[in-house]
């Protein structure tokens, strides 16, 4: 494990300046060794200065031109596929590491939906971040919001500012539903190097292309699937929330990437 973080943290630069150029795919490409199966999650991390999330989840709807790290970004929702969850048991993870995630502890309905992501980009730059990604699962806008957390996390015990997410060293995230990180978890490096190299080919289709969103399917019968986004600037520790309707009941799931400024 140790080994295989090493060689990603050589070999995975994300610049963080918005209007730097966009790395290669030769920059990029990890190694494909299965990650060990830990279930360790980063410890509470405090919150920069970044937009709340309810604003963030507002600019899924209207876009508009926003700051990120200081700098003037047009901000939109793409669609970037239709996660397949089985039970609703949905993970977070980094996307070469989704073998050893662990499910929130609140469940989605079981179901197909959408993922969008939310693009910022810097006018005349070309560059694509992505400043959130949320899953739908009913209609309507959340009247509350709760942090996810997984086994193990109590959000009672975080300090100010402090939140618990998931880690990323690829500058990649995902969503999967616990079926999927468990067939890879259990598959072998067979099984495993396969979908890293799916991974590699829808993120990375030409030797100096780069894709900022891949819907990934992980090659099990049951024909389940990850969907893959960038991470903001990059490697970091990032938070999810579950949007709630007046009766307590999930709306969305949205990981927030922190790159669009606060007040």
């Amino acid at each position: 494990m140790a080994g295989l973080g090493a060689a990603l943290g050589a070999v995975l630069v994300i610049v963080v300046s918005m209007v730097a150029p966009r790395p290669t795919a030769s920059d990029l490409l990890p190694t494909t060794s299965i990650p060990a199966v830990d279930g360790v999650s980063p410890g509470p991390t405090v919150a920069t200065r970044s937009m709340p999330v309810e604003q963030v989840y507002g600019r899924f709807a209207r876009g508009g031109v926003v700051t990120s790290g200081g700098t003037e970004v047009d901000v939109f929702a793409g669609s970037a596929g239709d996660l397949m969850l089985q039970t609703g048991r949905v993970a977070a993870a980094d996307v070469f590491f989704t073998g050893g995630a662990l499910p929130f502890t609140r469940w989605l309905p079981s179901g197909r939906y959408p993922v969008s992501t939310l693009h910022a980009e810097a006018p005349g730059s070309g560059d694509d971040r992505i400043a959130a990604a949320m899953i739908r699962v009913r209609p309507g806008d959340p009247l509350r919001w709760e942090l996810a957390v997984t086994a193990g996390q109590d959000p009672a015990g975080l300090g100010p500012g402090e939140f618990v997410g998931y880690g990323v060293d690829s500058g990649t995230g995902c969503f999967a539903s616990a079926e999927a990180v468990e067939w890879l978890a259990r598959a072998g490096s067979g099984a495993w190097d396969l979908y890293s190299r799916r991974v590699e080919a829808a993120v990375f289709p030409s030797r100096n292309e780069l894709h900022s969103v891949a819907d990934v399917p992980i090659g099990d019968p049951n024909q389940l699937n990850v969907i893959a986004f960038a991470s903001g600037w990059g490697d970091g520790t990032y938070p999810s929330y579950f949007g709630l309707d007046a009766a307590g009941q999930p709306l969305v799931l949205l990981t927030d990437f922190q790159i669009l400024d606060g007040d």
